[in-house]
């Protein structure tokens, strides 16, 4: 799997980051992933190799997670945001992709189609939500504070649980049987600083209402965390947008039921060519 450094600027400094290229035909449109917090690029394994027999599928670690470079500063969403822009042009995408993002890379997607949406073909919001309220913000901000005093261990077995709900008696099959160890692997600060991130999460109608490209918003039938009606709302949020659940799946459908969502996405995808 390569790496590839993002440029500097005068508005962000350069940034290393690691990612893996599912190759699709000659000539395939390109499609990019933003994977959950706490998670890597391995969470997208099993739906990427059903894409790429027809798109060109690029998934990578979000800075501070997985193999990409770790920094020391705190960053925002909006920050993020400008990484999978400057990730694609690095990369090689000329022009416009489709874009999808799971559980937070979600809520990451809606900022790079709110502000870079002359680049975005389709969009793909999975298991995200259109808010977070003084609750939840307070509810990552403590989790932060514990990740960074104690480690990751402190929050693990909660958040496998809340995110594998209803589906522990599944069979892991090729993606998930090995998540738990992956979710204890994460850097605590760099956990931390992600959670921070996602605390801070403000968009507005107006931001919303910039998002023109045709959306399609999924959501676990046993989402725990965000339920299938964070995701009704946030397709109403968006115009054109469509929801639908994914049956039998809980906060992470493309890892969880990988042929029910490359299914959905396929069929998307290809009924809003770039």
């Amino acid at each position: 799997m390569p790496y590839v450094t993002l440029p500097g600027s005068a508005q962000a400094a350069p940034l290393c980051l690691h990612y893996r290229h599912y190759a699709g035909p000659e000539g395939a449109p390109p499609l990019v992933l933003l994977h959950e917090l706490g998670g890597t690029l391995e969470s997208w394994a099993p739906f990427a190799q059903r894409l790429c027999a027809r798109y060109d599928v690029f998934a990578f670690d979000q800075r501070c997670a997985g193999r990409s470079e770790h920094t020391s500063q705190p960053f925002t969403l909006w920050d993020l945001a400008q990484d999978a822009v400057r990730f694609a042009d690095a990369a090689g995408i000329a022009g416009k992709f489709a874009l999808m993002g799971l559980a937070m890379g979600a809520v990451t997607a809606a900022h790079v189609a709110s502000r870079h949406g002359d680049r975005i073909s389709a969009l793909v919001l999975c298991d995200g939500t259109p808010s977070i309220d003084q609750n939840s913000s307070s509810y990552l901000l403590n989790r932060a504070g514990k990740v960074r005093a104690e480690g990751m261990r402190v929050v693990a077995e909660t958040s496998y649980r809340n995110a594998f709900k209803n589906m522990q008696d599944s069979d892991p099959g090729d993606g998930w049987g090995q998540y738990l160890e992956r979710f204890i692997s994460n850097a605590p600060v760099s956990y931390a600083m992600h959670s921070e991130a996602l605390a801070a999460f403000k968009l507005g109608d107006e931001d919303y209402q910039r998002i023109g490209m045709p959306t399609l918003v999924l959501t676990g039938e046993h989402d725990f965390i965000w339920p299938p009606r964070f995701g009704a709302e946030l397709a109403a949020r968006i115009p054109g947008a469509r929801f639908e659940p994914v049956a039998d799946a809980a906060h992470f459908p493309p890892l969880q039921q990988p042929d029910a969502v490359a299914a959905k996405v396929l069929d998307f995808l290809d009924r809003n060519p770039a």
